[in-house]
């Protein structure tokens, strides 16, 4: 008898302990991607790939032009669609990012710099 009990006691703080490591794991992800398609008529830049990036993690992205790392970003940021798959972020994240194409405002790169309101032209 005491060892049944001791048993399913045991079986029950191994089910509370997963459960409680599921919801950590959960709750650290940052990105998760999983199984995510994308391609272009018939050229496929990504099949059925998969990662997840954790807080800390630190991620570089190196390839060739053309296979896919803007468009990795863009299907992350939701500026694009994908085929199929799922792209996951926790609710209430933020991605912060610079655009690989800068848009000026201003006549020249001078004035661009001149007249921003951190510059130091303007501190007096």
């Amino acid at each position: 008898m005491l060892n049944k009990n001791y048993a399913q006691k045991s079986r029950f703080r191994e089910t509370a302990n997963q459960q409680h490591d599921k919801a950590l794991d959960q709750n650290n992800r940052m990105i998760q991607v999983s199984n995510l398609e994308k391609s272009y008529g018939r050229q496929v830049l990504f099949d059925k790939i998969g990662f997840t990036i954790n807080p800390g993690d630190r991620v570089g992205l190196v390839g060739r032009n053309g296979h896919g790392k803007t468009t990795l970003f863009r299907l992350i940021l939701g500026q694009e669609h994908h085929d199929s798959g799922t792209i996951s972020i926790p609710a209430g994240y933020r991605i912060g990012y610079l655009s690989q194409h800068i848009r000026f405002t201003e006549e020249s790169v001078l004035k661009e710099a001149c007249l921003s309101p951190l510059s130091p032209c303007l501190r007096r």
